[in-house]
């Protein structure tokens, strides 16, 4: 099975972008937390503290919510990539309406 360079990158883009969508909404939560925090006097050390203890407490639960998140995608990459060898065209519809399933938040 021979992939198309120019495929394998596009796939590998949108995986990225995806993670760069992700990292920008993360960082945006991160600064509106932390504002919140201080707005409602709470040092650093006090914020610190808060999110470790939210990130204890709530551990099993993201876990529960992510995972099928996670699961899904990994059963997708089968597909993906047995389009990428058959039918890049194809490939490439099926990441474009992957990529516009994907919720922001």
């Amino acid at each position: 099975m021979e992939i198309n360079r120019e495929t394998l990158i596009k796939l590998l883009e949108a995986f990225a972008d995806s993670s760069e969508v992700l990292q920008h909404e993360m960082m945006l939560y991160q600064i509106l937390f932390t504002a919140a925090c201080k707005a409602k006097g709470l040092t650093e050390d006090e914020i610190h503290k808060a999110v470790a203890r939210g990130r204890w407490e709530n551990t099993e639960k993201i876990n529960k919510v992510s995972q099928a998140t996670h699961q899904r995608l990994l059963a997708r990459l089968p597909r993906l990539v047995d389009l990428l060898a058959s039918d890049e065209d194809a490939a490439m519809q099926f990441l474009e309406e992957w990529d516009s399933e994907s919720p922001t938040n």
